[in-house]
């Protein structure tokens, strides 16, 4: 039987938990991977990448998270440090392909302030992947959930991937809020505190990781701005080198050169 097999996930029970879904998936990132074949630098480049997204709720994580949420202040994540790491803690992490898949639980009382701290985390890890000329599209959805190790499976982790994945939603390099989480921010008056989110003229909400690399406060826009910006003009001048480069691919990094000229 399948559970003699796997004993590492026998349980006595099995319960999905309300939570908080992300799917991200990295774009041109098979690309990268097979052109890695032939370019050890790549190689390193790319296990690097997965590395500090696998770290970014371990102790490293959290201090740089802390000494980032300590230069703004941020309505929705006033935690101190005992509550942030208990949070951070119970954030799962699991690649699958060239997707990642991010689940935090939550309960309705503390839901607003974990949105804030998925958003915030996203729109930091979202800045560090683009800064190294990794960009991505994702999805957030609410709902249940079971995700213990690399076993997950849901309704919500469904909805995350088919809001990053179907041609209706995502589109762009950007990572949507499902409906329902924007739904039950209004309810809480929230929607207009939680950190780095915007309502595209699509009428989606989003996490804004452009107005993070362009944050004054944490000094951020020569660190994280400037090379974002050179890397999207490096692929749409590629995507014009390239007969192969479909329209499609080039109008994704013309998104994202408007949002970065409109700040």
């Amino acid at each position: 039987m399948v559970k003699d097999r796997y004993p590492e996930h026998e349980e006595t029970s099995f319960s999905y938990e309300d939570s908080i879904v992300v799917i991200l998936d990295i774009l041109g990132f098979k690309n990268k991977v097979f052109e890695s074949q032939k370019l050890p630098a790549n190689l390193k480049h790319i296990a690097e990448l997965l590395g500090f997204i696998k770290a970014f709720n371990t102790q490293d994580g959290l201090n740089e998270f802390i000494k980032l949420k300590n230069a703004i202040d941020i309505p929705n994540l006033q935690l101190n440090q005992d509550e942030i790491e208990k949070v951070m803690n119970e954030i799962q992490i699991s690649y699958f392909s060239d997707s990642i898949a991010i689940t935090l639980p939550y309960t309705e009382s503390d839901f607003v302030k974990k949105i804030s701290l998925i958003v915030y985390n996203l729109a930091w890890i979202i800045s560090q992947l683009a800064m190294s000329d990794f960009f991505t599209r994702g999805g957030i959805a609410i709902g249940k959930m079971y995700h213990k190790e690399n076993v997950f499976f849901g309704p919500a982790f469904l909805e995350a991937h088919t809001l990053e994945s179907e041609s209706e939603f995502a589109v762009n390099p950007r990572t949507i809020l499902s409906k329902a989480i924007e739904e039950k921010l209004q309810k809480a008056g929230a929607i207009n505190s939680v950190p780095y989110i915007t309502k595209d003229d699509d009428k989606w909400w989003y996490v804004d990781f452009i107005s993070f690399a362009n944050d004054r406060d944490i000094k951020a826009t020569s660190v994280y701005l400037e090379p974002i910006k050179d890397n999207v003009q490096k692929n749409i001048a590629e995507c014009e080198r390239k007969i192969e480069q479909t329209t499609s691919i080039k109008s994704k990094y013309e998104w994202l050169r408007n949002k970065i000229e409109s700040i």
